[in-house]
């Protein structure tokens, strides 16, 4: 991760869930981050805990950015966190409206989570039974894939719950 030290990295979704729980993680590897939410009180509250994240209005990241790195020959990662969901457009066991196809429609680096504990999915089930993984397994994850020497490229990485856990 020393290779990342003093980088800027630009997370959406930061406010809450498996951004929120990347954008730490990142700070804690001493990586600049700014956070793009659609909620930027919650990116406020996040910034009270961890003073280095820039907050910027910007609604999206487009896929120019691929375009501007290869042009200004710099050198860095896109991770789309994806989803078990996003591998095959199914009906799933709970209510996800269009969110199964919008990530089946993406197609670069990724790391898809299966049953994350965070605020898209409806209480009772993260109350059940039902094994899940916390946003910071998430987080653990992307820091996985930036610590590989730059010679490596994950193309996929799929993070799922254990069944005993």
């Amino acid at each position: 991760m020393d290779r990342w030290a003093n980088k800027l990295a630009v997370v959406t979704g930061a406010s809450a869930g498996i951004g929120a729980a990347i954008v730490k993680d990142l700070i804690k590897n001493n990586i600049r981050v700014i956070g793009l939410a659609r909620r930027p009180e919650k990116i406020e509250e996040i910034r009270k805990e961890l003073s280095d994240i820039q907050r910027n209005l910007l609604n999206s990241i487009k896929y120019e950015t691929f375009k501007i790195m290869k042009e200004n020959n710099i050198a860095g990662h896109i991770i789309f966190i994806n989803s078990t969901l996003g591998h095959e457009v199914t009906k799933a066991p709970i209510s996800f409206n269009i969110y199964s196809p919008t990530k089946f429609s993406i197609t670069a680096m990724s790391i898809s989570p299966g049953l994350v504990k965070t605020d898209i999915v409806p209480q009772e089930i993260i109350n059940s039974k039902i094994p899940a993984i916390n946003p910071e397994d998430i987080a653990n994850a992307v820091c996985f894939a930036l610590s590989t020497p730059p010679e490596v490229q994950i193309s996929e990485l799929t993070v799922e719950p254990h069944p005993a856990y």
